[in-house]
């Protein structure tokens, strides 16, 4: 379930050791991008860089700014998670996206296989008994994107109805659009794409007052420390974010 697949791209360090490298993520809150950009300045300052990290906030404008101020200050690389909307900007350093693609091929990429995690969560949620799984997925961006159409994909396969949901990246959005999901039809399982929604999903069946929460099984891609704490323990796909740290920093290094 875990794909690394570096694409390979024109623009290298060819001529001078990387002393300082920019690394922009979309939401410093995310618990997958604290580990990421955790694991990045790990393997740099391993190598004797140093590392500049930018929060976009899944602000297009504020990406296209914190790229214009790396490139202002001649760093020797960039390591981009780019936004929902933002695309992939045509820079004159070298660039490695992690996480998202955004239809560019040419660029090289550290990613997860999320078509294949999210087929295979669905895969196993339909084994254990499941008929009813109901999907809380990022309104836009790539990641969420594969991971909807793989789960539709599955659900189809299996003859299942498909229950999904747009969520929407602010916090008050979020919490009103899974707690409206949830106070509908009953679900048997749920699939989420993040783990702030894993959390809201959590939070709405812990505060129900009948035995219903412990029958719905939760699934997803992220791994936090938090999840310890859940009624009933998630299936989850963790994404190992020392090894696309590592094959990030290789791919600039090239």
């Amino acid at each position: 379930m875990r794909d690394y697949r570096p694409k390979l791209a024109a623009r290298r360090l060819r001529s001078q050791r990387p002393s300082v490298i920019g690394l922009v993520v979309p939401d410093i809150a995310n618990p997958f991008f604290v580990g990421f950009a955790r694991a990045i300045e790990t393997s740099a300052l391993r190598d004797g860089i140093r590392v500049i990290l930018c929060n976009s906030d899944e602000d297009p404008t504020r990406e296209a700014q914190y790229l214009e101020l790396l490139e202002e200050e001649r760093v020797s690389g960039i390591i981009l998670a780019p936004t929902q909307a933002g695309g992939v900007p045509d820079l004159s350093i070298p660039l490695v996206l992690a996480d998202r693609v955004e239809g560019s091929p040419q660029v090289d990429s550290v990613v997860l296989d999320d078509a294949g995690a999210a087929s295979a969560l669905v895969d196993a949620l339909q084994a254990a008994g499941c008929t009813r799984i109901l999907g809380l997925f990022g309104a836009r961006g790539s990641t969420a994107v594969k991971r909807r159409q793989r789960y539709t994909d599955a659900l189809r396969r299996h003859g299942l109805p498909v229950h999904a949901v747009d969520v929407p990246h602010d916090t008050e959005g979020r919490t009103t659009a899974v707690q409206a999901a949830l106070a509908g039809a009953a679900f048997d399982a749920i699939i989420v794409g993040d783990a702030f929604a894993m959390l809201e999903a959590a939070v709405v069946l812990h505060d129900r007052i009948d035995t219903q929460r412990f029958a719905v099984h939760l699934a997803g891609f992220d791994g936090a420390t938090w999840l310890r704490l859940l009624d009933v323990k998630p299936l989850v796909i963790a994404q190992p974010v020392d090894a696309m740290a590592q094959a990030a920093m290789a791919l600039l290094a090239e």
